[in-house]
């Protein structure tokens, strides 16, 4: 706690508690429509790419040594796939940076351990983070990359289209927390402000609420 923080006409800071058990709740009531939405895109897109590679293995004769030739196509299936979550992430993560410092902070990239996994993320470590601020920070990269995602989707066919669900998909359910988080603040009383804190390397998170609702 700073001289600044809470400021004056707040409540003593709350510790910002998480609830793990309801994040991946989200995650998976997400799977299913996700899943839903994706599976014709990603059918077709396998379909291309087997064909791709068969014809690609007939001509260079890899066909004639099956194994090294399905080995050489699950390589290339897997590298895909890497390549195409590995860019979502990049740019969600970059929006969650963009928009923090469109809004004045100084984020800062981490990586966090979050249910037993390392993960890329973006920390604002001020004081005073209103509500409207973390929200957009939290929701802009699943809204705005999960419906460039779905126009591609609807737009193009075959491997491209293939591509876009992919992506969709690794931003949309990973969106969990940021979901979570975003529900959460929204429900709380207007005015509440926030804080991170580095914590000798830990990031620790408090809220404070006006003592009475701000005019």
């Amino acid at each position: 706690m700073s001289e600044s923080w809470p400021p004056t006409g707040y409540t003593n800071p709350r510790p910002y508690e998480i609830d793990n058990k309801l994040i991946v709740g989200i995650a998976l009531v997400l799977t299913l429509p996700v899943v839903v939405l994706t599976r014709s895109e990603l059918v077709e897109g396998a379909s291309e790419f087997s064909a791709m590679s068969i014809e690609f293995g007939n001509r260079l004769g890899l066909t004639e040594y099956p194994i090294a030739f399905l080995l050489g196509v699950l390589l290339a299936l897997v590298i895909w796939l890497l390549a195409s979550g590995s860019v979502i992430i990049a740019l969600h993560e970059g929006v969650h940076y963009a928009v923090s410092a469109l809004e004045g902070y100084n984020p800062r990239f981490e990586w966090r351990s979050h249910l037993g996994l390392k993960n890329p993320s973006i920390v604002i470590y001020a004081e005073s983070i209103t509500r409207r601020e973390n929200i957009l920070t939290l929701i802009t990269p699943f809204v705005l990359l999960s419906i460039l995602c779905v126009i591609v989707m609807w737009f193009t066919s075959g491997i491209l289209a293939a591509t876009a669900a992919t992506m969709f998909c690794a931003n949309t359910v990973p969106s969990c927390a940021d979901i979570y988080h975003t529900v959460r603040i929204a429900r709380m009383p207007n005015g509440t402000l926030f804080a991170n804190f580095d914590d000798d390397g830990d990031l620790r998170s408090e809220f404070a609420i006006p003592n009475s609702d701000p005019v």
